[in-house]
């Protein structure tokens, strides 16, 4: 009886250990998953920047590789480029909140 008693206590034993193991290899391929989606969506690949912001072009105008024409020109887009979305964004009116036009 004793002897059943044994092996049966060492079944549980090692498949407790076996589920255990499963379990943290589990946790760490998700963790492994959550960080790739992160850096997806962060989209920290370390790739060039989208352009020039205005402390670009101020530089590049100082040092005389912009002519005044080019950084008027540059800054205007830039300017348009920022203010288009930002127009849209003020246009839609935020959900539950009632909008007072003349």
């Amino acid at each position: 009886m004793r002897h059943l008693l044994a092996q049966e206590s060492s079944g549980n034993i090692g498949s407790l250990l076996l589920y255990s193991l499963a379990l943290i290899v589990l946790v760490v391929v998700a963790y492994i998953g959550v960080t790739w989606i992160r850096r997806q969506v962060k989209g920290e690949d370390g790739g060039a920047s989208e352009g020039f912001t205005l402390s670009d072009l101020r530089r590049l105008h100082k040092s005389g590789q912009m002519t005044d024409d080019e950084y008027e020109k540059a800054k205007l887009l830039i300017i348009g480029s920022v203010k288009a979305p930002a127009a849209k964004k003020i246009d839609k009116p935020l959900p539950g909140i009632e909008q007072n036009k003349p």
